[in-house]
């Protein structure tokens, strides 16, 4: 049971998770997406005029209605004429012609008409026009075709005398409605009553009656409702007659059935008609609160509880208010009613029908004592806005639903007006929380639209033009109107706006209009149309960012604000606004009341600097006071500072609108990434003082969040997270006081009850105190509830908390009690059985529990709400996980609709989900595991229902695990920050110090040099030797610096005896009292009697020990000395042993001091077989004696004895035992020894060592050279070593004379190696040559400065190529090869300051030794090299070898000698205090760069991160000294001068610059050449001026910028800092490039996109094809198709690229050229005629576009290949992938079959040939189908042993790369399944990783969805 449960914890539901989140549904009808060619998406500025196609002509309009209808509700009638639920009807439309025409259009839409009920008549001649027929059109169209044409300015009639429409069943159908029906169920009597009500918005009132069914349309309605006796009836107006029988006048009606006349309308839109027909109540306002008659109806029972008064009453209240607001627009309909619908019958909150508005009914009644304070304001708020759009909406209604914005923004706007009556609500400031707060939250999403939408058809049905942008955000921009006019202005506007427009239908345009004449300060040259055009025509927000400049100055910036995060979202002037920018100060106390724009930012600029003599930016400046802009602020950090300093200090000085919205903005900003959580939370430090709802509302939103990770499973995250919220919460109780007082209305106490809510949940005394006292009150007297309805859900879940099982019992019978009181008007019993899962009594919890889930005292609505609630609490969770385990089937059955069905256990699922959200600990997967293993067991059909959705729970584990809470930044926030930004210059030096002191050996000795006998044994039969030891002894000359009685050395894995160590002074041996051996620090002590003496020698001489050969297969990356083997041309294998000592091996070799800044010579001694010979650092001293102390040799061995290093590091040092064989270069070449050794096969046979050879020489001169014969290489030999690939995972190790490489990177074989080989042996032979001086001559101080090693070694190998090479251009690779991945790690989560801590940890195991020391480290050195010059550089470098020479750096050391060189610096900056700022911190600057005037641009610096949610501030303080180097157009020798025209300084995030030379209309490059590492982002102007520069002529701009700017594109693209438009834009020259450098960059993302393209998505291959084909094509018609003889460098590796490229995309170049060399072949089979650096992409074009005969020739050329040497050629393995590119299914099947059994291909390529073919688009299915089918005979085909799935999992992870749709999950899933049911243990071994596919795949298709699509549009708008 155990291993079966190992096993289903990853069992289908894993693979499930990869479906978490949005469906694939992208391979759904793919052909939808294009319309010739062209992606339909809509029009970012959607057009107010619509398709003719689904709207009505304009040929005639309405101008009144006569309707009769008779809704028949229920079997009200036993007449065969009038169905149940049917409405028969009559209806005259008088109608007026405005275009001549012979056929009138109506809507009508499930109506049944008939022709011959149908007349037209002329009003005029009162004569009927002859009907020629009438049909039913699309789009809903009812269409009456005349024999006459209807003349323009007449009136006519139409008379439709009898239809039949229906009552509709709201249950079946959409949202359309129209008439429908509706019940309710009295409690007390169990009757079930009918009846029948409208909803006519948007298109329902052609479901009820023909007619002009669009909002411009307006007719007055006189309408006649008939109805059942027993019921009443309601419509718009006062009805003047009811309960009239039949009088043969109006349609004929059912028996019992009377009529009820309404009187006329207004002139109204058709949607705004209204009815109900019921047995409702009336209940009227209280007399005297308003002129006319309010009231509600509602069910009787309900009324009856007086649930209509409140809401009767403020009806009456709101309407005087809206008259007393617009004076000369009084209510025009004579009465208001307000109808409560039961809630299941009413989707939407309410509808605002003239006099007969409609509400869900729990929206509209309230009870007095029974409903909450949040019901009462719900309530008022609602009734609020419907009665506002009797003004705004019916009054004036939109002309169609595009501007729906009309109607709702206003609605919404002024329904906080309208409640100002309401006391202690503070209503008009509830408008910052409920709409521009809601509005921004929805607006920065990809899903956002236009205020002003498209008005699609779709749209209109379905109405999703109802949104927030419609409600919230139409608010929001009449709030900010409010702001930048007035609201005096703004309000005798909007009434000039409906009175002018009164009854009639209004655009935009009409407001903007009536508005103009009251806005007297607009911004020059613009309208208020302009100004708000740019609010209401395209989606979204602006961010504005606010900076420092000067003393009174401030830089402000607009730039689109997005969900994905604007860590450096992209400026485009096209998306900007005119944002007016109002601006509060701490010098002027009325700035917040002072909401007038201080200036405007316009829709052309995106940043401007706003300077004024009262602004003090040393004191707290707020930008947006009381939050009257639509925009989200973000301030720099000392601004922000500034503010949060005055909250501490006096937050009242702050508006409260202002604090609630810091919350906001900045808490949606750590959501995105933009900034780190100790930003938001620095903001919540003042709470304690806090009582404003403004600002608390806010702040409890993404509080709420956060809640379910403190409170989850991991421990230890609850305690910091409530001592710092919960006297947040506790002091704002202190200041509205806990309890609440009787009749207490208003904010304060939906506040209260909010915070009360918090702090019990976070256990506050105060809250325990309140609780108990209450229950103390309620036990003793249960008949009366002491307490207040407001604090019932908290303080019953408190009391049930700590009343023990006391309390429990007490609730548990009053929610027994309440299931038969009336559930309707009252919560109780959800509140009840809630607070009974607060409990932490164990056996209540188990009780409810089992009360629950066995019935029957608890309805089945309520379990799974206890089962959820108990399984959020601590104490029940594992109660729930095991119940839900045992007794998943009985919950199941028991709460689903048919026992048995397996879709029941939906519900386990369901249930788990919820759980999930606080689940965030390692071990909680395995409960869910159990669940699932128990349904598989029991029942598989249940099992697969739940496999999915469980495994979406999995997920959310997994995510909570990952993501972590942000426990840190609350730590950081309990205490009070005493210091800023840290002191750069003390940290350098210090660094390196701090680095964990406790694993680095005292200082108290130093060795000066060593003489060691080593003896490794790497044969089998050596008498008194064991193989893989190595015997040694050791004499190691110390010197003390300070006294001490204990000697520390290194030792790990080496045995020696007490006995075996002696010190010495002198002749003198110094008494050992004893050694001591610390393993966790490889510490070696030897404890003396008596103290060394301060600066005297020491000799300590181990006699004896013994380390091992290691087994690298057993020791991981510490190494030491260690074995290794080959196997020649023969099959011979051959042992030998090398050594690997960087960082901590050589303590494994032998006891020593093993740091690098104890530096020492060595004199090494090593014992070998005659059959061997040795290498070490230094060349043999043959005149050496032999040490008679030495330890004695095997028989028949000997001693190679080496002359002493020079001074150096114990990790410097090597050796190697061998049979290998040298390879020397000729002494013209270098005057020392310069020589290769590497087997013999290798070397003799091939010659393999002859160019690393002479290379090296070369590359030694030519480092001579550079740093002057003072500083020439000082050994006196230098040797490389070709050790075997598989046993040394380094490329190369820079051992001092004696260096180390994989034999892959230095071995060439003329003819067989291809020329990117060449090279890559060429740079890493010059950086480990470099490394002689910059590493071994002087070394880092200690691990955390190593970037001083490898920064320098990386940096110099591409000078050395460069300089020996040319024709590879290495000068330039250091742009692309390190520069721009130095930039891509460095942005990332795992990068670190250049200064690494160096913790053991990262020692050991080499962690330092990446991206960052490497890449990084030579990217900062060239940038130096820029801004000081190269020659400048060099001679500093020159100084810093010659005075550290044979010593330990830090950086301060060469930034010392550097500074003795530099010139032309910022004034007051230092190389130290510059570069500090780029070695200190990590990551680098996004430099922005902005037009400003003509000859001004604005630039500046952030954070950059490559994660959008990576929580990195982008503001930080951390800013750094940044060269600004710039070229122009107009300045042609700008691109080859990289020095700095101005700096950006750290305490600077932006600065303009300006110059008369400076033209902004022209080209303008930043950093040219790349000097500076930094990514730039151009705004649009820019960005556009390059475009064409490059299309025109693209040499103007360098070559190593043109890649640059792909690089930083397609990163931004990536990150969503600009869209991959954007970056495409840059490509569209690329016919006409040929530069290595600029196309490298470019094919790093395309190589990453191609899978996508290529991938299971139909329809994206071919654009992409067709746009970049030619593109490739060109540049090789530039470089030349075909390679020449003896052709090196760039353009051999470039063209071998692009032809890679060409071929993949079908070039017709390509197949010719491939077809051409294979025919050439095939006729001479043993002359190859392909260069082999071709060979990869024409053997597999020749395939591809061959036939059989070819495909058999590879197949022949395969077989012979299997006897040539593998080892130095991969011919083999190029055979095998060319046979994979056939484009015949037939071929790929037999390949696949042939490989799986061994009969065509070598069963070792079967991984090879299976991902290949699976990447092949026509072999994809059949891998699929063999892995599903054949996975064990896969599995048992590979070397790993029998039925190893791992090939399984490798070659999914291979495919997925070109999975991005639903379909290819489910082939997943299919190999799962089949696993599974053939051997689960198997599965279990891979499921893991097959979930991890699915994931994948995921994320392949939200790519194709968010950004292939995109891109697909953007290739086939830009292919010619």
């Amino acid at each position: 049971m155990l291993k079966t449960i190992s096993v289903v914890s990853v069992v289908l539901g894993l693979i499930a998770s990869a479906v978490a989140g949005p469906p694939l549904r992208l391979q759904e009808e793919p052909t939808a997406l294009f319309k010739n060619g062209l992606h339909l998406v809509p029009s970012e500025v959607p057009s107010d005029i619509l398709a003719d196609e689904f709207r009505l002509p304009l040929d005639v309009k309405p101008l009144s209605y006569e309707i009769h209808t008779i809704p028949i509700v229920g079997d009200q009638s036993s007449d065969p004429n009038f169905a149940p639920f049917t409405a028969p009807g009559r209806v005259k439309i008088q109608v007026q012609c405005d275009v001549a025409t012979n056929k009138i259009t109506l809507h009508a839409a499930e109506i049944t008409i008939a022709l011959a009920d149908i007349t037209v008549t002329d009003d005029e001649a009162n004569s009927p026009i002859v009907i020629t027929s009438a049909s039913e059109g699309e789009h809903q169209f009812y269409i009456i075709q005349l024999a006459a044409t209807l003349v323009q300015g007449k009136n006519y009639t139409i008379d439709i005398s009898k239809f039949i429409a229906s009552v509709r069943d709201v249950s079946r159908i959409d949202p359309k409605v129209g008439l429908y029906r509706a019940e309710y169920t009295d409690p007390s009597t169990k009757q079930q009553s009918w009846l029948a009500t409208t909803q006519f918005e948007t298109i329902g009132f052609r479901y009820f009656c023909p007619g002009f069914d669009e909002p411009s349309f307006k007719a007055e309605f006189t309408v006649h409702i008939a109805r059942h006796k027993d019921f009443n009836s309601a419509s718009n107006t006062v009805a003047v007659a009811t309960g009239q029988p039949g009088d043969g006048t109006k349609p004929a009606i059912p028996t019992d059935f009377v009529w009820d006349t309404f009187t006329k309308t207004v002139k109204t839109s058709s949607y705004l008609l209204a009815l109900v027909v019921s047995d409702f109540k009336h209940t009227l306002a209280q007399p005297g609160l308003y002129r006319l008659p309010a009231g509600i109806l509602g069910p009787p029972y309900l009324m009856d509880l007086g649930g209509g008064q409140y809401a009767a009453d403020e009806s009456a209240k709101i309407l005087k208010t809206f008259e007393e607001i617009f004076p000369s627009l009084e209510y025009p309909m004579g009465k208001m009613d307000s109808v409560a619908i039961p809630r299941n019958y009413f989707t939407f909150g309410a509808m605002e029908n003239w006099g007969l508005n409609t509400y869900k009914d729990n929206l509209l009644l309230y009870y007095n004592g029974v409903s909450t304070e949040a019901n009462r304001y719900q309530i008022a708020s609602i009734l609020s806005h419907e009665l506002a759009h009797q003004w705004f909406g019916n009054r004036v209604t939109t002309t169609w639903w595009s501007h729906i914005w009309l109607n709702e923004g206003f609605a919404t706007y002024m329904s906080f007006a309208g409640m100002r009556h309401l006391e202690h609500y503070d209503t008009e400031r509830q408008i910052v929380a409920d709409a521009v707060q809601t509005a921004l939250a929805a607006d920065g999403g990809s899903g956002s639209t236009p205020v002003v939408h498209a008005g699609t058809k779709e749209e209109v049905e379905q109405m999703t033009v109802f949104g927030t942008m419609a409600y919230q955000k139409g608010a929001s921009l009449i709030y900010m109107m409010e702001g930048f006019m007035g609201k005096e202005n703004l309000m005798k506007g909007l009434t000039q706006y409906l009175t002018a427009m009164t009854f009639k239908a209004a655009h935009q345009d009409d407001l903007f209009r009536e508005l103009q004449t009251f806005f007297p300060s607009l911004p020059e040259g613009r309208t208020l149309k302009d100004i708000m055009e740019t609010w209401t025509l395209k989606r979204g927000f602006p961010l504005v960012r606010v900076q420092r400049g000067s003393a009174n100055s401030i830089y402000v910036s607009q730039e689109r604000f997005t969900s994905s995060g604007n860590s450096g979202q992209e400026v485009d002037p096209d998306v900007l606004w005119d944002v007016p920018i109002s601006v509060a100060t701490a010098t002027d106390a009325n700035s917040f009341t002072d909401v007038q724009p201080k200036f405007w930012l316009k829709s052309d600029a995106a940043l401007m600097s706003y300077r004024a003599d009262n602004l003090n930016t040393s004191k707290w400046i707020v930008v947006n006071p009381n939050v009257h802009g639509y925009y989200r602020v973000l301030y720099d950090t000392q601004m922000a500072r500034l503010i949060q300093n005055q909250l501490e200090t006096d937050h009242t000085v702050i508006s409260a609108l202002n604090r609630g919205q810091f919350l906001n903005d900045y808490f949606t900003f750590v959501d995105l990434g933009i900034v780190p959580y100790e930003s938001a939370l620095a903001f919540t430090k003042y709470l304690a003082k806090e009582k404003d709802h403004a600002v608390w509302r806010p702040a409890l939103a993404p509080l709420a969040k956060l809640l379910p990770h403190f409170t989850g499973t991991q421990p230890g995250l609850f305690g910091p997270f409530q001592a710092y919220f919960s006297p947040k919460f506790g002091g704002a109780l202190d200041l509205l006081e806990w309890d609440q007082k009787p009749d207490e209305h208003g904010v304060n106490v939906l506040l209260r009850a909010s915070l009360l809510d918090w702090a019990c949940t976070l256990e506050h005394a105060k809250c325990k105190e309140l609780a108990n006292s209450y229950f103390d009150k309620w036990m003793a007297n249960p008949a009366v509830n002491p307490i207040p309805v407001d604090l019932q859900n908290v303080l019953y879940c408190a009391g049930a908390f700590y009343g023990g099982d006391n309390a429990y019992e007490h609730l548990f019978k009053k929610y027994i009690e309440s299931l038969s009181n009336n559930q309707d008007i009252n919560s109780e019993t959800t509140r009840l059985v809630s607070a009974l899962t607060c409990s932490q009594s164990m056996t209540s919890l188990i009780k409810l529990v089992r009360e629950a889930i066995d019935g029957p005292l608890i309805p089945k609505n309520h379990v799974r709400l206890i089962l959820e609630g108990v399984g959020t609490n601590a104490k029940g969770r594992d109660l729930v996980y095991g119940v839900l385990r045992d007794e998943w089937k009985h919950i199941s059955d028991y709460l689903g609709g048919n026992p048995g069905d397996p879709k029941n256990a939906l519900i386990i699922s369901s249930i788990v989900n919820t759980l999930a959200i606080y689940q965030n600990s390692a071990d909680e997967p395995a409960k869910i595991s159990a669940i699932v293993e128990k349904i598989l067991v029991e029942d598989f059909f249940s099992y697969l229902e739940i496999a999915v959705p469980i495994g979406r729970a999995v997920t959310k584990i997994r995510d909570n695990v990952s993501a972590g809470p942000p426990l840190a930044p609350l730590k950081l926030l309990r205490k009070q920050r005493s210091v800023g930004t840290e002191n750069f210059e003390n940290v350098s030096k210090s660094r390196h110090l701090t680095a964990e002191t406790e694993f680095r050996i005292p200082q108290n000795v130093v060795p000066s040099k060593y003489d060691i006998h080593i003896i490794p044994i790497i044969d089998e039969g050596v008498e008194n030797f064991q193989r893989w030891s190595a015997y040694g002894s050791a004499k190691i000359h110390i010197i003390c610096n300070n006294e001490t009685r204990r000697i520390t050395l290194h030792a790990a894995g080496i045995d020696i005896q007490d006995e075996d160590v002696k010190v010495f002074e002198g002749q003198q041996e110094l008494t050992v009292t004893g050694t001591d051996m610390d393993e966790p620090n490889d510490f070696f002590h030897i404890d003396l009697q008596n103290n060394l003496e301060q600066n005297k020698e020491y000799l300590i001489e181990i006699t004896k020990y013994v380390a091992e050969v290691r087994d690298l297969t057993k020791v991981g990356l510490k190494l030491g000395l260690y074995r290794a083997e080959y196997t020649d041309f023969e099959g011979n294998q051959k042992w030998l042993a090398t050594t690997q000592f960087a960082s901590v091996g050589f303590r494994r070799f032998c006891p020593g001091f093993d740091e690098p800044d104890f530096k020492a010579t060595f004199t090494l001694h090593i014992g070998r077989s005659t059959a061997y010979n040795s290498a070490s650092n230094s060349e043999l001293d043959l005149e050496a004696i032999t040490d008679p102390s030495a330890p004695a040799l095997p028989s028949g061995w000997e001693w190679d004895n080496y002359k002493p290093t020079v001074v150096m590091s114990s990790y410097l040092l090597a050796l190697v035992v061998s049979d290998f064989v040298r390879e020397e270069s000729s002494s013209d070449l270098y005057p020392k020894p310069v020589s290769v050794l590497g087997p013999p096969h290798l070397v003799n046979d091939h010659h393999g060592g002859v160019f690393a050879a002479e290379i090296s020489a070369k590359l030694l001169k030519s480092f001579d050279t550079v740093f002057g014969t003072d500083l020439e290489y000082s050994m006196h030999k230098m040797d490389s070593v070709a050790i075997p690939r598989d046993y040394f995972s380094f490329g190369a190790m820079e051992n001092w004379g004696l260096i180390i490489y994989r034999d892959d990177r230095l071995m060439y074989y003329e003819g067989i190696t291809t020329e990117e080989a060449r090279y890559r042996i060429a740079n890493i032979v010059s950086h480990e040559l470099a490394h002689q001086w910059f590493g071994n001559l002087v070394t880092n101080k200690w691990w955390s400065h190593v970037w001083l090693n490898e920064g320098f070694a990386t940096y110099l190998s591409f000078l050395g190529v460069s300089n020996t090479l040319s024709e590879y251009e290495s000068d330039k690779r250091i742009v692309y090869e390190a520069t721009q991945v130095a930039l891509s790690f460095d942005a990332g989560p795992t990068s670190h300051p250049i200064i690494n801590t160096a913790t053991q940890q990262q020692v050991t195991y080499m962690s330092i030794f990446d991206d960052i020391s490497y890449e990084k480290g030579s990217a900062l050195i060239r940038m130096m090299e820029g801004f000081m010059g190269k020659d400048a550089l060099i001679n500093g470098l020159q100084l810093y070898l010659k005075n550290m020479s044979s010593k330990g750096a830090v950086q301060d050391d060469l930034f010392l000698q550097l500074q003795d060189v530099a010139t032309d610096l910022p004034e007051g900056k230092t190389i130290k205090t510059i570069m500090d700022t780029w070695t200190l911190q990590k990551g680098f600057p996004l430099i922005r760069v902005q037009r400003g005037n003509a000859n001004t641009i604005y630039i500046s610096q952030e954070r950059y991160t490559n994660n959008a949610n990576s929580n990195t501030d982008s503001v930080s303080d951390e800013l750094w000294e940044v060269p600004i180097a710039i070229a122009t157009a107009s300045d042609t020798g700008s691109f080859t001068n990289p020095k700095p025209k101005l700096w950006l300084n750290k305490d600077e995030a932006l600065v303009p610059y300006r110059t008369d030379a400076l033209d902004t209309t022209k080209l303008l490059i930043l950093n040219p050449n790349v000097h500076g590492y930094y990514r730039v982002l151009y705004d649009t102007h820019f960005a556009r001026l390059i475009h064409n520069q490059l299309e025109t002529d693209h040499t103007v701009i360098s070559d190593l910028n043109r890649g640059q700017l792909f690089d930083d594109y397609f990163r931004f693209a990536e990150e969503s800092y600009v869209s991959y438009e954007s970056a495409f834009a840059f490509t569209k020259y690329l016919a006409k490039e040929s530069s290595h450098a600029a196309w490298a960059p470019l094919l790093n993302k395309l190589a990453k996109m191609y899978p996508h393209f290529m991938g299971s998505t139909p329809g994206l291959f071919e654009p992409f094809q067709r746009y970049f084909s030619p593109k490739f094509g060109g540049a090789l018609e530039l470089l030349g198709w075909e390679q020449g003889v003896n052709e090196h460098g760039e353009d051999v590796i470039l063209r071998a690229t692009l032809l890679d490229w060409a071929c993949t995309l079908k070039h017709e170049k390509c197949k010719e050229i491939s077809n051409n060399f294979f025919t050439a072949w095939m006729e001479k089979p043993e002359e190859n005629p392909i260069r082999v650096d071709l060979q990869n992409s024409l053997y597999c074009a020749g395939v591809a576009f061959g036939n059989e005969e070819v495909f058999d020739f590879v197949v022949k050329k395969y077989d012979s290949s299997l006897s040539n040497n593998h080892e130095i050629n991969t011919e083999t393995s190029r055979l095998v992938s060319a046979l994979t590119c056939s484009q015949n299914t037939t071929t790929l099947s037999t390949l696949v079959w042939g490989t799986i059994n061994g009969t065509l291909i070598q069963k070792a390529y079967l991984g090879l040939v299976l991902k290949a073919v699976g990447t092949n688009s026509l072999g994809r299915d059949l891998v699929y189908q063999v892995l599903r089918d054949q996975w064990k005979t896969i599995s048992e085909s590979t070397e790993a042993g029998p039925a190893d799935p791992q090939i399984i999992a490798d070659v999914v992870s291979e495919l997925i790369l070109f999975q991005n749709t639903g379909a290819d999950v489910e082939k997943i899933t299919a190999i799962a399944e089949k696993m599974v049911l053939d051997d689960l243990d198997a599965y279990g071994k891979i499921a893991s990783q097959l979930g991890m596919s699915t994931q994948k795949i995921r994320q392949n298709a939200l790519w194709v969805r968010d950004s292939g699509l995109p891109i697909t549009q953007w290739f086939v708008q830009n292919t010619p």
